[in-house]
């Protein structure tokens, strides 16, 4: 396997900043902390020959401090419904362990809490996107 991965799709955060969130400016949050859930769902993507085309993807952060200065603890949750070498994929990705954005991400983290698989329900209408974490 060479490890040659693409993905692309819809990303999504929801945090307990106030809006803006300052976090992605790297300000101070506004509550002192950041807890955020990020998400991804898959539209198109692969890893080497491993379809991951409509997956879903989940980080829960916490950061108790401004983002890029103190070190996160992290719960990766990755859709339940993958088979196990498409959940070996995501986790490899997303845990940044095959470079790209998740690796810069990946570097922030001091802990990880745990990896779980989870049912994970993305929506569109319109506009609007929806990802639940089960």
């Amino acid at each position: 396997m060479s490890d040659n991965w693409r993905v692309s799709g819809q990303y999504l955060e929801s945090c307990n900043c106030k809006p803006a969130c300052p976090c992605i400016f790297l300000s101070r949050p506004t509550e002192g902390d950041c807890t955020v859930v990020v998400g991804w769902h898959i539209d198109e993507g692969h890893f080497d020959e491993i379809d991951l085309a409509g997956l879903n993807v989940s980080l829960a952060v916490d950061s108790p401090g401004t983002m890029h200065e103190v070190p996160w603890k992290v719960a990766l949750y990755v859709e339940e419904r993958a088979s196990e070498k498409q959940k070996d994929a995501l986790v490899k990705i997303f845990a940044g362990q095959k470079g790209g954005h998740p690796a810069r991400l990946a570097s922030h983290i001091g802990q990880v809490l745990g990896v779980a698989s989870a049912p994970i329900e993305f929506t569109q209408e319109g506009k609007r996107r929806t990802l639940k974490v089960g």
